[in-house]
């Protein structure tokens, strides 16, 4: 227990430091706020457009997929949050800069993780929030304590299959020594396959994005299970318990594969 109080002492002085880094700059703070809501704005206006276009998506409406929709940008805020220093963990590894976490006595994958607490991440849950609101009040869901918790480990089973992907991409700067990020890969492969159900794409991918890279749990089974829609399969157990499984499984993997990768870590030397 002392150890366990002694790491979460270090990971509150990290985050205290962060928060005090990014207050530094609140213009900065209020530029992301702004830009964050234009681009989910018009995310959500372009999901509006397409509905009024060409109707309900595989029987998934306007009000179902504002559901859908915000409990996707609710998770991406908060792996923005939390998980911001897999986006540059390239650099770290070719440059050299884990030597910083090697030399501390404390744990190597817990010092990368809290290395920046992102509070720009905050900008991305506002937006989230209010489109999620709007599908709620359209819908006129019922906010119980058991929806909520629903909702809770759907976000936060969403924000770790987020973060265990960048994770392992991440990783594998280890091995090939390069400073490759597939940030923008992955945003835009999470930005298509959270903002509309998966059955609006070939059968292959559906079962791609839900066995080999299960993005489909991020958002539209969870939603799917919160709201009682039809799926092409049956699981005995709630999808936003599933949805957690799935993304504690997956990050656990991606810190597995961290620390394997770390053995071949070999510092700035050439």
């Amino acid at each position: 227990m002392g150890r366990i109080r002694y790491y979460c002492s270090v990971g509150s002085l990290y985050i205290k430091q962060s928060l005090q880094s990014t207050l530094e700059y609140p213009a900065n703070l209020a530029g992301w706020f702004i830009s964050n809501l234009m681009q989910f704005g018009i995310g959500f206006a372009i999901i509006r457009f397409v509905i009024a276009e060409f109707g309900a998506l595989q029987g998934w409406g306007l009000a179902e997929l504002a559901f859908l929709y915000g409990l996707s940008v609710l998770s991406h805020g908060i792996s923005v949050i939390l998980f911001v220093p897999t986006w540059y963990m390239g650099n770290l590894i070719v440059d050299g800069e884990m030597d910083l976490f090697l030399l501390r006595p404390l744990n190597v994958l817990f010092q990368f993780l809290f290395l920046d607490f992102n509070l720009i991440g905050i900008t991305d849950l506002i937006p989230g929030a209010l489109i999620f609101a709007y599908g709620c009040i359209s819908l006129h869901f019922v906010l119980t304590w058991l929806n909520v918790l629903y909702i809770v480990l759907a976000v936060v089973g969403g924000a770790l299959i987020r973060g265990g992907i960048w994770l392992m991409l991440g990783s594998i700067s280890f091995w090939v020594k390069n400073r490759a990020s597939f940030i923008v890969l992955t945003m835009q492969l999470y930005d298509k396959t959270t903002m509309y159900p998966l059955s609006i794409y070939p059968r292959f991918l559906q079962i791609f994005f839900t066995v080999v890279i299960p993005l489909g749990w991020i958002a539209l089974y969870p939603a799917s299970g919160i709201l009682d829609k039809t799926l092409p399969f049956y699981i005995p157990v709630s999808m936003p318990v599933v949805s957690m499984a799935v993304g504690a499984l997956l990050f656990l993997i991606a810190c597995l594969m961290f620390m394997r990768g770390l053995k071949r870590y070999e510092s700035a030397g050439t």
